[in-house]
């Protein structure tokens, strides 16, 4: 048994053998060495809620701190959580549930409504929000979640300036205009 395994399993949403790898004494949050990632983390990045449902119900620490490092840039990202990772609002509502702390920031004070105004994810920043995010946190770099939507919408501007697809473009800078819109909502 293996932490190899378990981490495999979360990636396939596997939770028969995720239950059989923790009933055999396998740790819910060992964490893989080269890369930093842990079996919850993988379950949430890769949006299995099974298998994230899985893990917090057998024992795995929705706050657990995780220094990830990139096997393909080798930049690093130390104190990151789960819920920083969550790519439906179903997951990153399965990790409060289970105790997430809403507001964690990693090392550069970036937390998950930050990550989420960054990747897009309109129905995790309405869940995070609903969970009482702090919306107007900013991170070390003086960014906050609605200046981070902000960059992404000049980002496809210049896109479409550059000669991008305008259909595809303005269909982002759409959904990061209405994730901006949420964020700078009056409570």
């Amino acid at each position: 048994m293996s932490a190899e395994e378990l981490l495999t399993a979360a990636l396939n949403n596997d939770v028969g053998e995720i239950r059989r790898l923790l009933d055999a004494g396998v740790d819910p949050d060992v964490t893989n060495h080269r890369v930093g990632n842990s079996a919850l983390y993988n379950a949430t990045y890769t949006n299995q809620i099974d298998a994230v449902r899985c893990l917090l119900a057998c024992g795995a620490d929705p706050n657990l701190r995780l220094t990830y490092r990139s096997p393909v840039d080798r930049r690093v990202e130390r104190h990151v959580v789960a819920l920083m990772y969550a790519r439906s609002g179903e997951g990153a509502e399965a990790l409060l549930g289970a105790g997430a702390e809403v507001d964690a920031a990693d090392s550069k004070g970036v937390t998950a409504l930050m990550r989420a105004a960054h990747g897009g994810s309109e129905e995790v920043v309405r869940v995070l929000l609903n969970h009482g995010a702090n919306r107007s946190r900013r991170a070390t770099n003086g960014a906050s979640a609605s200046d981070i939507a902000a960059a992404r919408i000049a980002d496809y501007q210049e896109w479409i300036r550059a000669g991008a697809s305008r259909e595809l473009v303005e269909k982002r800078i759409e959904l990061f205009a209405r994730i901006k819109e949420i964020l700078e909502e009056e409570k």
